[in-house]
């Protein structure tokens, strides 16, 4: 078992005190640091949606991020190809931050995703993609958000779902 504190894990953490443990493929690494629970298929099952941004799997430091289809069950779940995205741009970090949002109001989530290092208007900007998952995630980003000026590094946060 282990306990946090602050952002450091402390103990011994097994597989085998958790309920699950979810397996990337084979060559994906770096996996964790954000994480975004949602339905956007509507099948009344939550998918988790899991950040890579230190993967060096496409391009170095490009970052990723992968989806893990519900339900979502105690045990071993291996993660297939088709839920698999990599960044594309050197040192992008992309799935830094990850959301899940309801861009038209009918109920349907998309999924926000970060990339606070990759080129926006300007060098370093940042972009968020919103991803339709029912188009697979090797589809285009239905909407993309471009940081203005150089280091912005913008990224997306739970504080839109907080209402003013």
């Amino acid at each position: 078992m282990y306990k946090r504190q602050g952002s450091e894990l402390y103990g011994d953490r097994r597989s085998s005190d958790a309920d699950g443990v979810i397996r990337p493929l084979d060559g994906v690494q770096r996996v964790g640091g954000a994480m975004a629970v949602g339905d956007p298929n509507g099948d009344g099952h939550s998918d988790i949606a899991i950040g890579a941004p230190a993967s060096l799997d496409g391009a170095p430091y490009g970052g990723g991020f992968l989806l893990v289809e519900g339900p979502i069950l105690a045990g071993l779940m291996t993660v297939s190809t088709e839920n698999v995205r990599l960044g594309v741009v050197s040192a992008g970090r992309m799935g830094t931050s990850l959301d899940f949002v309801d861009l038209d109001d009918v109920g349907r989530v998309e999924l926000a995703v970060s990339s606070p290092g990759a080129d926006g208007l300007e060098e370093d900007a940042g972009r968020v993609e919103i991803f339709d998952l029912t188009l697979g995630l090797d589809s285009d980003p239905v909407v993309t958000l471009l940081g203005e000026s150089e280091g912005c590094l913008l990224y997306t946060s739970d504080a839109a779902d907080e209402e003013d």
